[in-house]
């Protein structure tokens, strides 16, 4: 990557899903004391080699199909290294408190650094969660284990549209999941799970949002119940036809979050910004789909919106929460802080103007107050226009 050259720095955890389908595939059992052996040695390989830290993501396969003893294990050999855990828990909506509960078991069990993932709870039924789920970490917190959070400025998520299966339809692969969406010994069951996690008002608040080139395409930005609509579908029997059009690649932009809990959550000390988006590009033929606008809009909507407009906290606390606290969190010495001898990554912006300019309608849009950004001393954006300078590194904890 250094070869080629990059004008931001980036740097890497392990995901647990890779090593899972490596060792494992997608089967849904336990690992094998010799798999998880196995899945150890890469794991240490791997964060030798560099890489920050372990992740999950327990919501997709084949992730979910591990159990928390598997988790503990890895975990602590991230732990063993100093390095961190980060887990997008296991849910967020109804078994939010569970998925809480095994993540915090997991930092206490492990001894390991741990970041929940996007800190938030999905779908109206489940706000009233976030009080217990904020008192169980704050309680770990105060025993003294290090236990932190993230949060992107948005009341929509964004992931694929088949994660809306629970995971028994996830078994064995993408090609086995669209098996059984037209297999009509289990499409029954499929179609009445689908109506008790995601009844069809809450289908009417869901978006497609990418589709790789190919059927289905012309659906992006358009909502599951429109295109039910337009097709004469129960909203439901839409979703199982646009996964099976698309070879189930969408992606979907969920509306299911409140604003009142994503202020509160980012207001919290150990809580930090983050985008949990990719690096965005506005000009052709870059501009695809309708992204969700936080992968262009998350740090500036929080520096114009919530400091300046909303002064939600101080313009000195969010500066840290989006560089000091990650930099600290994940073992980054000499960055995220301005002080001498440390690295020379800086934002230039204009605290009066700067704001977010993405919107879900029209995503493709940089933010606006942002006038010049230094990656390792060099100036790769200047009076809001790329140089063509290409500094960035891959970072570890050694560099």
């Amino acid at each position: 990557m250094e070869h080629v050259g990059t004008g931001i720095h980036r740097a890497s955890l392990v995901g647990h899903g890779n090593l899972r389908k490596l060792v494992v595939g997608y089967e849904n059992r336990p690992a094998t004391d010799a798999e998880l052996a196995e899945m150890g040695r890469i794991l240490g390989e791997l964060l030798d080699q560099g890489a920050l830290g372990l992740s999950t993501g327990l919501i997709y396969p084949p992730g979910c199909f591990a159990g928390t003893g598997e988790l503990v294990a890895l975990a602590g050999v991230a732990a063993s290294r100093g390095k961190i855990y980060t887990s997008h828990i296991r849910g967020e909506g109804r078994n939010l408190l569970g998925a809480i509960d095994e993540v915090l078991h997991i930092a206490v069990e492990a001894g390991v650094r741990t970041q929940v993932s996007h800190l938030k709870a999905s779908g109206p039924a489940n706000w009233h969660k976030i009080d217990e789920a904020l008192a169980k970490i704050e309680a770990v917190r105060s025993r003294g284990f290090e236990v932190m959070a993230d949060r992107y400025p948005y009341t929509a998520t964004n992931t694929g549209l088949d994660t809306v299966f629970r995971d028994w339809v996830h078994e064995g692969g993408s090609e086995a999941m669209l098996s059984r969406i037209v297999d009509a010994s289990v499409r029954g069951r499929i179609l009445e799970e689908l109506g008790e996690d995601y009844p069809a008002d809450r289908l009417s608040r869901v978006m497609i949002s990418s589709i790789p080139d190919g059927p289905g395409k012309e659906l992006e930005g358009r909502l599951v119940t429109a295109v039910a609509r337009e097709r004469g579908l129960d909203p439901h029997e839409a979703v199982l036809w646009i996964l099976s059009t698309c070879r189930g690649e969408a992606s979907a932009i969920f509306f299911s979050l409140s604003e009142e809990i994503m202020r509160r959550v980012l207001s919290l000390g150990w809580v930090m910004v983050a985008t949990d988006a990719t690096a965005q590009v506005a000009h052709p033929p870059h501009i695809e789909g309708f992204p969700h606008p936080r992968g262009y809009g998350t740090f500036s909507k929080v520096l114009g919106r919530f400091c300046r407009e909303e002064r939600l906290f101080p313009l000195e606390t969010a500066i840290h929460k989006m560089t000091g606290l990650p930099a600290r969190q994940l073992g980054l010495a000499r960055r995220g802080t301005v002080a001498e001898g440390h690295h020379a990554d800086l934002v230039v912006f204009d605290p009066a103007t700067i704001r977010d300019e993405s919107t879900y309608e029209a995503p493709h849009h940089y933010s606006s107050g942002i006038t010049h950004v230094l990656v390792a001393g060099r100036v790769v954006l200047e009076n809001g226009h790329l140089t063509g300078e290409r500094p960035g590194r891959v970072l570890t904890r050694e560099r």
